[in-house]
């Protein structure tokens, strides 16, 4: 297992979890389209891939499931959604392993296999 000093220092991409995580616990509170903007920013600097904005927010979900990350208020705008500003959750900021891969946390090993590795297994009844 990875401890949360290794994580985050590893070279390379950055997991998105513990990115999130350092990001707000700099930043306090923010919402969803600015720390995916932020983040798009810094992969960008180091020529990284990088997530489309729904897919963020549904690991923004998952992270809120998980109690990682909870709702503080809500901003309406007068027009378009109303933003809602998250910050971290002070009982879970040292859960790493719930950092570094929160689908696999949420939803079990199944996840963690991929589409076609599943279905191949499942296939020949080891699932």
């Amino acid at each position: 297992m990875v401890s949360g000093l290794e994580a985050e220092e590893r070279p390379g991409k950055p997991y998105t979890g513990l990115w999130i995580r350092s990001y707000l616990m700099r930043v306090g509170r923010d919402y969803v389209y600015n720390i995916w903007r932020n983040l798009v920013k810094q992969l960008e600097e180091y020529g990284y891939k990088y997530p489309s904005y729904q897919s963020f927010r549904k690991y923004m979900r998952v992270l809120r499931k998980l109690n990682l990350i909870r709702q503080v208020r809500v901003e309406e705008r007068g027009y378009g959604f109303p933003r809602v500003y998250y910050e971290l959750v002070p009982e879970n900021v040292d859960r790493i392993d719930l950092w570094i891969n929160p689908q696999k946390a949420l939803y079990g090993e199944k996840v963690a296999l991929g589409k076609r590795r599943y279905r191949r297994l499942k296939a020949e009844g080891k699932i």
